[in-house]
């Protein structure tokens, strides 16, 4: 569903407090499981990634800055530097990263806080993603996924340092959490259009196994996009699947990963569907949910 007369696209979704909160362009709704709230807010911009920490939820806005909110029902305060692209949280700090591949870290989130850090040495770096996974010897450590291969930051020497898989630069089609995901004991890295590889820091090693959607066999010329946003729980992986560069009007799939292999568990055919901009796993009094952007010609942007 949708609130009455809205047409932007679903931005984000999520949850603070177990309230469901769902972002069309920069306007802010709660979800009851019935029925949208009234407009909460309208943020500076369109959200592009989102974290929990001390106890608020931040909204990285890009160009815009960030926000935050105390509550699901609370107008966010709004925060115009660093202009943050992407959060994670490692050692009781919310680390971000901007458009020009700069961290920061805070133990509070608040304005004026942030300590800015090492940036990623790498050309591009307006599409970077952060993740915390474990490193050579078992430790959590900040990743970044970034259109090169994943990242590594050493907090000791305030450095980046490349992973042991590298490749040459694509264009991610996408900005939001499309770079991969943690799923059980493997970092998932999107690494091409239809391409992810697994992988697993086993000791002093880093185990790679290509473990995408089109192996062996392909996919059927309508499903030959470029894979979008990954969310994970214990049981499964899930990705969307639509447009890239090179295809359009690509029929979009949500597909779901067991370990073994992928799933189709839905397709939007409609002639103008918009591939998915939101994606996540909200478990609240309503249930254990995966929850999706989908954009069909009967109802156009809606929540499923």
């Amino acid at each position: 569903s949708k609130p009455g007369g809205e047409t932007l696209e679903v931005s984000l979704i999520t949850e603070l407090g177990g309230t469901l909160i769902i972002c069309f362009g920069a306007k802010l709704y709660n979800h009851d499981g019935t029925v949208y709230s009234a407009l909460i807010d309208t943020l500076p911009d369109a959200p592009v990634d989102s974290v929990f920490f001390n106890a608020r939820r931040f909204y990285a806005l890009a160009s815009s800055g960030y926000s935050y909110q105390t509550s699901a029902a609370a107008v966010a305060t709004d925060v115009a530097s660093p202009l943050m692209g992407s959060f994670t949280v490692w050692d009781n700090k919310i680390y971000g990263i901007d458009n020009n591949g700069t961290l920061y870290s805070s133990t509070t989130g608040n304005s004026g806080s942030w300590s800015t850090l090492a940036a990623i040495p790498i050309p591009n770096r307006d599409k970077i993603d952060l993740y915390v996974y474990d490193d050579a010897i078992g430790d959590p450590s900040i990743w970044a996924s970034t259109e090169y291969g994943p990242w590594i930051y050493d907090p000791v020497n305030d450095k980046w340092f490349p992973s042991r898989f590298q490749f040459p630069r694509y264009r991610r089609f996408t900005v939001k959490k499309s770079g991969g995901a943690v799923f059980r004991e493997s970092f998932y890295v999107h690494s091409q259009d239809r391409r992810a590889h697994k992988l697993t820091m086993a000791g002093q090693s880093t185990l790679i196994e290509d473990v995408s959607p089109d192996r062996p066999d392909g996919v059927e010329n309508a499903r030959q996009g470029e894979l979008k946003l990954f969310v994970a729980d214990n049981d499964f992986l899930f990705a969307t699947l639509g447009d890239s560069y090179q295809n359009a009007s690509i029929n979009w799939v949500v597909y779901a990963y067991n370990g073994r292999g992928w799933h189709p568990i839905y397709v939007n055919t409609a002639p103008n569907a918009t591939e998915p901009q939101a994606m996540a796993i909200i478990s609240n009094s309503l249930g254990y949910r995966l929850y999706f952007h989908d954009n069909n010609s009967t109802d156009g942007h809606i929540v499923r």
